[in-house]
């Protein structure tokens, strides 16, 4: 159970979010929470890591990530001037963590052809092309 206000809503908004994908009939094995990739430090591991691919540079004080060189319209922050985190930063520790999960584990599994739901829960799928 909720021990105060913030988990409460939080629970709150993610069973609405479940209620609605189940009516899609979409299941996920996982769910992320932003805040467990800070508290774990999964952010600062997977900017060092696109920092070792030398997809970034630091300009103004903030980190940024070459995604025009990607077909990106224009390169995007990553670590802002003052030291804090863009979403984007949370969005590339998310992916870098399933990209180094097992195969199996960051695939989708096809629905159930036995029934009118999915059998087995799905997954998204981050694997490269």
């Amino acid at each position: 159970a909720p021990t105060d206000l913030r988990e409460y809503c939080r629970e709150a908004m993610l069973a609405m979010q479940r209620a609605l994908l189940e009516r899609f009939r979409t299941r996920f094995d996982v769910w992320t929470l932003e805040s467990a990739l800070h508290e774990r430090h999964a952010v600062e591991e997977g900017l060092r890591r696109l920092e070792a691919s030398g997809h970034t540079y630091r300009e103004d004080g903030a980190l940024w990530l070459r995604s025009s060189e990607l077909g990106d319209e224009k390169d995007r922050v990553l670590v802002k001037s003052d030291g804090g985190f863009t979403y984007l930063a949370a969005d590339i520790a998310y992916h870098d963590e399933k990209y180094r999960r097992p195969p199996e584990d960051r695939t989708a599994r096809p629905p159930s052809t036995a029934s009118s739901t999915f059998g087995a829960p799905t997954t998204t799928v981050t694997s490269p092309a």
